[in-house]
């Protein structure tokens, strides 16, 4: 980004120049206001440092004219062209900073400056922090000006601004959203509805008790100061002031607001790890319970000893399947606990995905014939796909959609497995079966805990379901997405689009 440096000392250019060279930035320099209003012609900095004190035109009258060119270049764009100015100078009294302010400065450096002052400051412009990200300020003032002074100063801490040009419209705004404004910074004159009529309206018309009204007002009288607290306001700022000072008042309203949205949120997440809890308690009880009173009719039918060689042989066959699927249930109830409590991504590395999707086929052999089943793999690419993904992670997921799409196949039905493109940059796997399907409902919750009767899959559906939940996770850690299509009577259709690998896209 270039950045216009102007100053009429040589020295001072060549400081300011090391310092925002050593940030990224790319400096043009000025020696003074008619040099500036010449390079101004020829290009649009991204933003301008201006000294006070220079000859024939001032640092104020400079910055008075670039603001006149700003508002007539946004009047013909229908947009706000204000470069930030930077003030550098010795002269930082409250008096300077008013005539600054007044002539459209973003803000104010004393010389001499600590090393990393000016770049700091800088970038706080250029490259918003995310101290407040998320948070919106609403700023309301008959003055264009103020508004801009303050929108300057608070775009830096990462807030969204909305303007409001009086009362009436900043009361309007905030019926129509609420629970959108994080702050309202106000003046106390304005015509229609002044700051200390709409702070009673933010209180009493709209309810809003918790969202902190601050008011600006060359007015300190202490009875009208008194007045502002007694309407609701949480605080007072005596026009002029320096940014310093409204940052500091800013940080101290919204360090609190944020105290509370993160113990909303904390609240509102140890609600959902206590549903969480009792669903999987639930769930996994109604799992347990069945498999194990089948294991135990078994064995107590082999104790009774009263059985033919035939039926013994059936009760041991009972409770090799039954002890499997419960061995199934474990597994997969560790690797869901594992997934959904370990952030870290997976180590993702290019594949062939067709190939690793056949190979992940093997096992199910036995399967596909015990049941005679069609299995109709297709590819719809000239050349095999590659795309970023975990091997581990691929044959996971077909352990549990291919082992649910047998599951609810009838005899002799087919289950297709195509690999399509999908747009440009990616490619989907669609992998489709003949079952029984799931109603809207069901699908809503497919990738929830919920009770077990609401899970898809038969009796050898991992988990009862489980599998959705485990496949969701493992798609999700490999930036892939995946869909699931399904119609009472009509089957189910399970879509995970992966995006291709950029270098195998690029060849």
């Amino acid at each position: 980004m270039n950045i216009l440096v102007v100053d009429d000392s040589p020295t001072a250019r060549h400081i300011i120049r090391i310092e925002l060279e050593a940030g990224g930035y790319n400096v043009i320099e000025a020696s003074g206001g008619n040099e500036v209003l010449e390079k101004i012609e020829k290009f649009t900095p991204a933003l301008i440092t201006l000294d006070v004190e220079m000859p024939r035109l001032n640092g104020y009258q400079v910055c008075s004219y670039l603001r006149r060119l700003n508002v007539q270049a946004g009047a013909a764009k229908n947009a706000d062209s204000r470069v930030p100015i930077v003030f550098i100078t010795s002269d930082d009294t409250l008096e300077g900073r008013e005539k600054g302010f007044h002539a459209g400065a973003t803000d104010f450096i004393k010389k001499p400056f600590a090393k990393g002052r000016l770049l700091q400051a800088v970038d706080g412009i250029l490259k918003p922090g995310a101290l407040y990200a998320g948070f919106r300020a609403l700023v309301v003032d008959d003055s264009k000006m103020v508004r801009s002074i303050v929108v300057d100063i608070l775009k830096p801490l990462g807030l969204k601004v909305i303007e409001a040009e009086d009362g009436k419209e900043a009361l309007d705004y905030l019926k129509s959203n609420p629970e959108s404004v994080d702050i309202v910074i106000s003046d106390l004159h304005m015509p229609n509805l002044n700051g200390m009529e709409l702070c009673r309206e933010i209180r009493h018309g709209l309810g809003l008790a918790e969202l902190p009204v601050l008011i600006l007002s060359a007015d300190s009288e202490t009875e009208s100061v008194t007045g502002l607290f007694q309407s609701g306001a949480n605080d007072f700022i005596v026009k002029p002031f320096t940014k310093e000072v409204l940052i500091a008042r800013v940080n101290s309203q919204l360090r609190n607001r944020r105290l509370m949205r993160e113990l909303n949120q904390q609240v509102k997440e140890l609600k959902r790890l206590s549903r969480l809890k009792d669903d999987f308690i639930a769930i996994t009880s109604q799992d347990l319970r069945s498999p194990l009173a089948s294991i135990l009719t078994s064995v107590d039918m082999l104790q009774l000893q009263a059985c033919t060689p035939e039926e013994s042989s059936e009760f041991l066959g009972t409770i090799h399947r039954t002890g499997t699927g419960l061995l199934n249930l474990i597994d997969d109830l560790i690797v869901l606990s594992k997934l959904q409590s370990d952030k870290k991504s997976l180590e993702l590395k290019p594949i062939p995905l067709f190939e690793e999707l056949k190979h992940s086929l093997i096992p199910f052999r036995d399967l596909i014939q015990a049941k005679n089943l069609n299995i109709d793999t297709a590819i719809d690419f000239k050349h095999p796909p590659i795309v970023l993904a975990n091997v581990d992670a691929i044959f996971k997921i077909m352990d549990h959609l291919v082992s649910i799409a047998i599951d609810c196949s009838p005899p002799g039905a087919t289950i297709s497995i195509r690999v399509a493109p999908q747009g440009a940059d990616a490619v989907a796997v669609l992998i489709e079966d003949s079952g029984p399907g799931m109603s809207t409902e069901q699908l809503k919750t497919l990738f929830e805990w919920v009770g077990p009767s609401t899970r898809h899959g038969g009796s050898r559906a991992k988990g009862q379901g489980l599998g959705f939940l485990i496949v969701h996770d493992l798609v999700e850690k490999q930036n892939a997405t995946i869909q699931v299509f399904s119609t009472p009577g009509e089957g189910t259709k399970v879509k995970i689009v992966f995006p291709l690998e950029m270098e195998a896209l690029s060849a």
